[in-house]
């Protein structure tokens, strides 16, 4: 706790009530710290496997009836919603110098920071021969995805290969793999 009141520069104790609230509407586990050493166990909080935003912002009704939308008026859904979101993420990104090439592993760091800075918990998980493996955690779509992943998941996709396109190229996103756990998906990025 005493890291995320750091992250956040609020005290301790203002944190620990923003969890107790977050455990109370079943968004955290709180668990006590196991001790091999005398003294008080420290509380440990991680995020509930499976729970969900609240509702309520008029976001998720606009983006279901969106995507219900989208899914009714084209045939292909899945590649509309690719190229939007190949569009989008071309538009979205700070291009570098034409004279600088990114590295692969410097796409892959300034990707991982934009997931970062759309809601996404992403974290490198591995890499397999040349591939790199970012695993997203904690989508801010989720619910949403699970019943539109043709339209959501595809967008994601998109933003995603637009971005890396948009960043030079060095690196390619080859695959989104959706809910390859309850609460994870995984992307893999390939040098080009």
């Amino acid at each position: 706790m005493e890291h995320l009141a750091s992250i956040v520069n609020l005290h301790s104790n203002t944190v620990r009530g923003h969890l107790d609230v977050l455990e109370r509407a079943g968004l955290v586990n709180k668990t006590s710290e196991v001790r091999t050493v005398p003294g008080r166990p420290r509380m440990l909080y991680e995020l509930a496997p499976d729970s969900e935003p609240p509702a309520g912002s008029g976001y998720r009704l606009l983006c279901e009836i969106l995507a219900t939308a989208l899914r009714a008026a084209v045939s292909e859904p899945g590649e509309m919603a690719l190229r939007a979101g190949r569009e989008w993420g071309m538009y979205l990104t700070e291009r570098p110098s034409p004279l600088r090439p990114l590295s692969p592993e410097e796409t892959t760091r300034r990707i991982t920071e934009m997931l970062v800075d759309y809601g996404f918990a992403p974290e490198e998980s591995a890499h397999t021969g040349t591939a790199t493996v970012i695993e997203l955690r904690d989508c801010p779509f989720r619910d949403l995805a699970r019943t539109n992943a043709d339209v959501v998941c595809s967008i994601h996709l998109g933003l995603l290969r637009g971005v890396a396109e948009a960043l030079g190229g060095q690196a390619v996103v080859t695959s989104l793999d959706p809910f390859v756990e309850p609460s994870l998906c995984r992307v893999v990025l390939q040098p080009s």
